[in-house]
């Protein structure tokens, strides 16, 4: 193959999976596409028990997320509540999703002048432990409340719009969600999941290989009912 269909290749092959038309499975292939800036909002969907019950009570495809932040030689990581909150490396983090799909999104203006701010206020939350009740504190932390914590700290507005758990799918699976917060569920309690967080207006989507096996895209990216469903 000349070097000149080989470029035309790659080329046509990064516009598909800008455009979410083909799936890209490998964590280099993946980095090799996305634009991945520090500062940028990861979301992907983690294959685990309760990373599947966040995608059915949530109908959506996303179940976690981090900040892209700089480590400690310059490489890029990613900070993320799993756990304390720590940095991870970003071919670990992306390696990690579910079939590596990843979705990448970037603050809007007037908020990427402010990028390095808030990325400096989610890091100052390193080592605060996972907060598995989804209480709204910022003594624990769970992965979208780190990112929402950070960014109000530095702008004093609230990112992504908080929803109920009672408004959430959690019926068809009472018996899982129950035996996750051990008992009662705290249907009155307003948590920012992976979902409403990717569609909050002070972050755009800037690439993502997430959406060639859904049948449309919507604003809130939900389209499917169940796990592995929607964005």
């Amino acid at each position: 193959m000349s070097a000149l269909r080989r470029r035309a290749l790659v080329w046509g092959l990064a516009c598909l999976a800008a455009a979410g038309c083909i799936y890209v499975d490998r964590a280099e292939d993946v980095l090799g596409l996305a634009d991945v800036r520090v500062g940028d909002v990861l979301f992907q969907q983690i294959d685990n028990r309760t990373g599947r019950l966040i995608c059915a009570v949530t109908d959506s495809r996303l179940n976690h997320c981090g900040i892209v932040v700089p480590g400690p030689q310059g490489e890029l990581c990613v900070l993320e509540a799993v756990g304390p909150v720590t940095r991870t490396p970003l071919k670990t983090f992306v390696a990690r999703g579910r079939g590596t799909g990843l979705l990448v999104t970037r603050f809007r203006e007037p908020y990427r002048g402010q990028v390095r701010q808030i990325v400096q206020a989610c890091l100052d939350y390193q080592g605060a432990p996972y907060d598995t009740r989804f209480e709204p504190s910022a003594d624990r932390l769970y992965c979208t409340e780190l990112i929402a914590q950070g960014f109000e700290d530095v702008t004093g507005d609230p990112l992504g719009a908080r929803v109920r758990i009672g408004i959430l799918n959690w019926r068809p699976y009472e018996r899982e969600v129950r035996e996750y917060f051990g008992g009662a569920i705290p249907l009155d309690r307003e948590v920012l999941t992976p979902a409403d967080l990717a569609a909050a207006p002070q972050i755009e989507r800037v690439w993502s290989n997430m959406f060639g096996q859904a049948p449309r895209v919507e604003k809130r990216w939900r389209v499917g009912v169940g796990v592995g469903g929607s964005l």
